[in-house]
């Protein structure tokens, strides 16, 4: 199953570059969008897809982890109704997508 391998949050770059000084992320590291870029570069396309759905919902991992258990459980089960939905869409067969240049 597609989200059990990714659900180590601590593995996550926050989809979202980190550039505000507010209190609520006082302690969290500025980052630039090259940074931002290269971490969401290294993910796999599964932790993409997971944080672009995350982005979505206007959520981080973080806050996901700050989370009651069963708030947690109801977003976790939107992400994967989310995946499930995506990747069916793309496995499907599309007509008209290939063309021949030749012709």
């Amino acid at each position: 199953m597609i989200t059990s391998s990714i659900s180590s949050a601590s593995a996550w770059p926050s989809l979202s570059p980190q550039t505000s000084t507010s209190p609520a992320s006082a302690g969290v590291q500025a980052q630039s969008p090259a940074d931002w870029l290269m971490n969401f570069a290294k993910m796999t396309p599964a932790q993409q897809m997971r944080a672009t759905i995350l982005a979505k919902m206007g959520l981080t991992e973080q806050d996901l982890a700050n989370m009651d258990a069963k708030t947690r459980q109801k977003v976790e089960d939107k992400i994967k109704e989310e995946i499930k939905r995506e990747v069916a869409n793309n496995t499907e067969k599309k007509t008209g997508v290939i063309v021949d240049l030749k012709a």
